[in-house]
């Protein structure tokens, strides 16, 4: 509970709940009640799987009609990748604006996070496609004092190309729902006006990933603090005008 007016929901799976704090940090002062309501392994984009979920959140959303609605929810080639790449069938597509449709029809705006540049199946992968622990890669490049990190990023080229098809649909979206906002987390890990997208803070070296599975370390939130702060201070100027 809060001292504001905006009521907010948070959807997701684990990578929600750990995103919470920030998320609690940048509407404060704004949200009269924030509520997290998250499943950890759920793929509440891509619907494959947690029936229990996917079928109990849209009667909360329903009965809670947020002001806001956040989704975070990293999902392995969700709209991204070379597994789905352009041949993403129509089925799939449909399915997906059917569960956005959901979304926005019970809240006044609804913000979907994009996918992470680097989160695999089970580890990070790195450009040469090895798949690694970042941390632990960090870590033991430092015990043995090479420091050489020339291989721990992607280009922004090779980043963009990942998320082509993600970007090309959800930018579509935004673009026709005023409601709607895509917020494109990948780019947010790599360098203004470089062309390196960097698994790490290049100015500490800390890790922005945490495990094998690609959550966050506060590292890599902070990473996304501005981002999430652009967007909440954008929302909450327009509901407030509403």
């Amino acid at each position: 509970n809060g001292n504001g007016s905006l009521s907010i929901l948070v959807l997701g799976n684990s990578f929600a709940e750990r995103a919470a704090p920030v998320i609690r940090d940048v509407f404060h002062g704004h949200y009269s009640v924030l509520r997290i309501y998250t499943g950890g392994a759920c793929r509440i984009l891509a619907g494959f799987d947690a029936p229990k979920y996917r079928d109990t959140y849209p009667t909360l959303l329903e009965k809670m009609r947020p002001d806001i609605t956040l989704v975070i929810s990293r999902e392995n080639y969700f709209l991204t990748g070379p597994a789905l790449d352009s041949d993403v069938p129509e089925f799939a597509r449909a399915s997906v604006l059917q569960r956005f449709d959901l979304k926005r029809n019970f809240s006044r705006r609804l913000v979907v996070d994009g996918q992470n540049p680097f989160c695999g199946w089970g580890a990070l992968m790195m450009k040469n496609g090895e798949t690694i622990q970042t941390g632990l890669e960090i870590a033991r490049r430092f015990q043995k004092k090479t420091f050489n990190m020339s291989e721990l990023y992607w280009t922004r080229n090779e980043t963009a190309k990942f998320h082509s098809f993600e970007t090309e649909f959800l930018s579509s979206m935004a673009s026709s729902n005023a409601n709607f906002t895509f917020n494109k987390v990948y780019d947010q890990f790599c360098l203004p006006d470089e062309d390196v997208c960097p698994f790490y803070n290049p100015a500490n070296l800390h890790s922005y990933y945490a495990d094998y599975v690609g959550h966050l370390s506060v590292e890599g939130l902070n990473a996304l603090r501005e981002g999430y702060q652009r967007i909440a201070s954008r929302l909450i100027r327009e509901l407030y005008l509403e």
